[in-house]
C-alpha cells in the first residue's frame, strides 16, 4: 500500500525530457490504462534510486491480471471449429484469398438402371426423356395443343374469306356446324404453303404437331403446294344450340377466341392402289409376297394392296381430332367437306374409289373403313 500511495514518480522518456506522471487509487486499481503499452520503462528518482517500484509494479500488475498487461484492446477469442463449407466460402469472400477456384453449383443425380428414364404421356401420346429440360417444355407446350386445340383468335378471323375467293389463303367453307354435343363450329380451309406472316407460323406448327401426334414425316414442299387444311374451330366456351335463338346472328355473338380441334390434309394425286380384304385374299391363290404390306401399327394385323396402280383424284395424307374432341362425327365431317370441296365443281364420292388415305394409323384405318367403306384406296407419299 505504501508503493501505491506514492505521490510522484519521475521516469526519463525517450527523448531525456523528464516527465511527471501521478496515479491515483482508482486509477491503480482499474489497471487497464497503465498496462495499454507493454513496454518496459526504465524508472529512476532523481536522487538516482533503483528501479525497484516500476518492476514490482510490473510485477504485481502481470501476476494479477494478464489481460490487463497484454491491452484492453486485444479481447480473448475461443477458437470455434468451422465445418469445411463453411469455410470454403468464407475463403472465397475473402479478399486476401483471390487463388482459391471458385467451384459451379452440381446437381446430384441417381442412375436408376431398373426404371427407364424414357417416359410415354398417357393424354398426348409423346415419349420425352424424363429430367431432360428441353424435353419436358417441349413436351408441355405440345401436350396443351393435343389437348386443348389451337388457338385461332380474331386477327386470323379477319383473313377468311367466302369460298371461291381468289388467291385467299383462308376460305370459309360452312358457318354453322351443329356436332352431337350440341356445339356450333365452323369449317375452314386453309392453305398448306403459307409460309411467312403469324398465319404461315400458325400452319406450321398446325401440321408439326400433327406429324408428332401421328409419327408421320414432314409432308414435301412439292405436295404442302397442292394441299389443303380443312379445320374445325369451335369457340373456346362452346356456345351450344340451345343458347342460341332462331333469327339471331351467330357472329354478333361469336366468342372472341376459338380453337382448332380438328384437321384433315386433302391434296391432289394421281394414282393409289386397291385393298386386297381378307376375304378375297384367302379365297385366291395370289400369294402374300406379290402384294404390298402396310404397317397399320394394330394387333389385328396389317393391311394388304395390290401393287397395280389405279387412277385416283384426292388423297387423304394426315387426320388428327383432339382427344377431348372425339366421337362427335368431327372426322367425317371434315371429310365430308373435302369430297365435296376439294375440286371446284366437281364432288367427290368416296363409296366410287375417287378418294385415297396415305399409310394410315390403326384409328385412321377405323376411319377410313366407316367412312368410304371397301372401296377406299391406299397411296404411297
Amino acid at each position: 500500500m505504501a508503493l501505491r500511495q506514492t505521490a510522484g514518480l519521475k521516469v526519463y522518456g525517450s527523448k531525456g525530457g523528464i516527465r511527471s506522471t501521478h496515479k491515483t487509487h482508482s486509477q491503480d486499481a482499474i489497471g487497464h490504462e497503465d498496462a495499454a503499452a507493454p513496454v518496459a520503462l526504465e524508472s529512476r528518482s532523481l536522487e538516482g534510486s533503483k528501479p525497484s517500484i516500476s518492476s514490482l509494479k510490473r510485477k504485481n500488475v502481470a501476476t494479477t491480471n494478464l489481460h490487463s498487461f497484454f491491452g484492453a484492446s486485444q479481447t480473448t477469442k475461443k477458437p470455434k471449429l468451422v465445418d469445411y463449407p463453411q469455410k470454403l466460402s468464407s475463403l472465397k469472400q475473402s479478399p486476401n484469398h483471390e487463388d482459391v477456384v471458385s467451384t459451379p453449383s452440381l446437381t446430384q443425380l441417381h442412375f436408376l438402371p431398373s426404371k427407364s428414364i424414357l417416359v410415354t404421356c398417357k393424354s398426348c401420346d409423346l415419349s420425352y426423356t424424363r429430367g431432360a429440360q428441353e424435353d419436358e417444355e417441349l413436351h408441355r407446350t405440345h401436350c396443351l395443343r393435343v389437348a386443348r386445340g389451337m388457338e385461332w383468335s380474331r386477327e386470323e378471323r379477319s383473313l377468311e374469306k367466302p369460298l371461291g375467293t381468289e388467291n385467299a389463303d383462308v376460305e370459309l367453307i360452312e358457318e354453322r356446324c351443329i356436332l352431337p354435343n350440341g356445339v356450333i363450329g365452323r369449317i375452314l380451309r386453309i392453305r398448306c404453303d403459307i409460309a411467312k406472316g403469324k398465319l404461315g407460323q400458325k400452319v406450321i406448327t398446325l401440321l408439326s404437331t400433327i406429324n408428332k401426334v401421328l409419327s408421320a414425316p414432314s409432308l414435301p414442299d412439292s405436295s404442302l403446294k397442292l394441299s389443303k387444311a380443312y379445320v374445325m374451330v369451335i369457340p373456346t366456351k362452346a356456345s351450344k344450340l340451345h343458347c342460341s335463338r332462331p333469327g339471331n346472328d351467330t357472329s354478333a355473338k361469336r366468342s372472341s377466341t376459338e380453337c382448332i380441334v380438328g384437321c384433315v390434309i386433302a391434296t391432289h394425286i394421281r394414282e393409289a392402289m386397291r385393298i386386297v380384304h381378307i376375304d378375297e385374299l384367302q379365297a385366291s391363290n395370289t400369294p402374300k409376297p406379290d402384294l404390298v404390306c402396310v404397317d397399320i401399327g394394330s394387333s389385328g394385323g396389317n393391311v394388304y394392296c395390290d401393287p397395280n396402280l389405279i387412277p385416283t383424284t384426292l388423297g387423304i395424307p394426315r387426320l388428327f381430332v383432339v382427344p377431348s374432341h372425339r366421337r362427335q362425327g368431327i372426322a367425317r365431317t371434315l371429310l365430308d367437306a373435302a369430297a365435296r370441296t376439294a375440286i371446284w365443281g366437281c364432288p367427290l364420292d368416296p363409296s366410287s374409289g375417287q378418294i385415297a388415305f396415305s399409310q394410315p394409323t390403326a384409328s385412321g384405318h377405323a376411319v377410313m373403313k366407316d367412312w368410304g367403306g371397301h372401296t377406299i384406296r391406299i397411296y404411297e407419299e
